[in-house]
């Protein structure tokens, strides 16, 4: 897991943008990398960003509404 977003769609965005306040894309900052990469998961202001892995080496991030 580098950090590297290759597909991503507009809700996404919008919570990650709420998540991590001046957070731009591209990649994930470093704080959220380090909670997926020990636990699969990353939390803040009332959402949860998980991460499931899938074929050919990909990982899926999910990004939810805590509550």
């Amino acid at each position: 897991m580098k950090g590297d977003l290759w597909e991503i769609d507009a809700a996404f965005l919008i919570y990650m943008k709420e998540m991590v306040p001046g957070w731009c894309g591209g990649s994930l900052p470093s704080e959220v990398m380090e909670g997926l990469k020990n636990t699969g998961r990353h939390q803040a202001v009332g959402l949860s960003l998980s991460a499931e892995p899938k074929e050919g080496g990909k990982i899926q991030l999910r990004v939810q509404k805590i509550g």
